[in-house]
């Protein structure tokens, strides 16, 4: 009866680690539809004489395609942990400054941008 229960146990959390794994893909997925909408319409807008500019910065967190869910638990967590250090709701810390700090894109040398 031990086993039994050990293995169901195994087996729910290997479940809800596939669980948030996909919805988290989900979520990159619809993040990266709202991009493509939000750049179809900037590009509508230009078409038509309406020049619109937009500034972005970004902090890239890689994560191997062969990472298990708890390396990248792992790197989510320590990253919750920065933004929670750094609120930028105050604007305590610039975003520049943590993208140069803490993103693993070539451009974090240059703010995220």
């Amino acid at each position: 009866v031990a086993l039994v229960q050990v293995a169901l146990e195994g087996l729910r959390a290997n479940q809800s680690a596939k669980k948030a794994e996909e919805d988290a893909h989900k979520k990159a997925e619809v993040d990266a539809a709202r991009a493509r909408a939000m750049a179809k319409r900037l590009a509508e807008d230009a078409s038509f004489g309406k020049v619109a500019q937009a500034k972005a910065q970004h902090i890239l967190l890689k994560v191997s395609e062969t990472a298990s869910f708890e390396q990248i638990e792992k790197k989510l967590i320590g990253w919750k942990a920065i933004l929670e250090d750094a609120p930028y709701h105050n604007q305590e810390h610039d975003f520049g400054e943590l993208a140069k700090a803490h993103s693993e894109c070539p451009s974090a040398v240059r703010g995220g941008n």
